[in-house]
This record gives structure tokens, C-alpha cells and sequence, in this order.
């Protein structure tokens, strides 16, 4: 599915492709705010209220998608933009207030060494038989 985005929501998404962002993070009372190599970084933006929380998802959402969010109070989707990339949307409601996690869907699938992974422990994992491998701790 492509959506059409207006100007607010296209720079937003703009800003996180090009700034190597994972997730973009819309929540009322606070500023758009990207995860970039797993801080959060604010945008330099004002904190959004709740007319323009729901402006932006406006954009994002069609209408049908919009209602169906407002009644069941989240809603999961993906969306391309042509010549950016795609993305997946979580928009819920957190504390009584409209919130949105956009998650940019890469277009290449990393290596383990890209990952910073090691990649001969990783194969030898990924290429056992049977079995649950559980990894745990920081």
C-alpha cells in the first residue's frame, strides 16, 4: 500500500531517512523524536498538541484507518513512499493522548558483520537443527 503524505508528515519521514533513523516518535507534549543508533534524539520542533498529533496521523492514515484507530484506540500499518522507503506505523494511545511509533523498513537486509554480530557463531545458531537458543543479558 502507498499512501500520500502532505508536507508535515513527508518531512518528518524525510528527516528520519536521511539521518539514519530506525523509528520516528510522535506523541502529544513532546517534539517528533528519532531513534538513531538506539538514542533518542529530538527534533528541533516545538512539542506537538493534540490537533496536530492528529493532523499527522491524518496523513499517514486513510480515513477508514483513522476511525478504526479512534475506536479501538491503536492501529498497525505499513506504507511506502515512493522514492523513500517504507514504513510501519504503530499508532496507540498512551495516557489518554494519540502517540505514534513509524519504523522505516530497510530496503537491504544487513550482514552479521554489518550488525556487529559475529557472523561464524551466528551461522553455527541459525543453522542448528532443532532447539530453542535463548540469549539473554545486556
Amino acid at each position: 500500500m502507498t499512501t500520500t503524505t502532505t508536507a508535515a508528515a513527508m518531512e518528518l519521514l524525510k528527516q528520519m531517512v536521511q539521518r539514519g533513523a530506525s523509528d520516528l516518535h510522535l506523541g502529544v507534549s513532546y517534539p517528533p523524536t528519532l531513534r538513531i543508533d538506539g538514542a533518542l534524539v529530538p527534533l528541533e520542533y516545538p512539542p506537538l498538541n493534540h490537533d496536530e498529533m492528529a493532523h499527522l496521523l491524518q496523513q499517514v492514515l486513510a480515513k477508514e484507518q483513522m476511525e478504526k484507530f479512534i475506536k479501538q484506540r491503536e492501529f498497525d500499518m505499513a506504507f511506502g513512499v515512493e522514492g523513500l522507503g517504507r514504513f510501519r506505523v504503530n499508532a496507540f494511545f498512551q495516557r489518554g493522548k494519540m502517540g505514534a511509533a513509524i519504523r522505516l523498513i530497510p530496503d537491504k537486509i544487513r550482514s552479521f558483520e554489518e550488525c556487529g554480530l559475529p557472523a561464524d557463531s551466528m551461522n553455527y545458531f541459525c543453522n542448528r537443527p532443532k532447539g530453542l537458543v535463548l540469549v539473554t543479558g545486556a
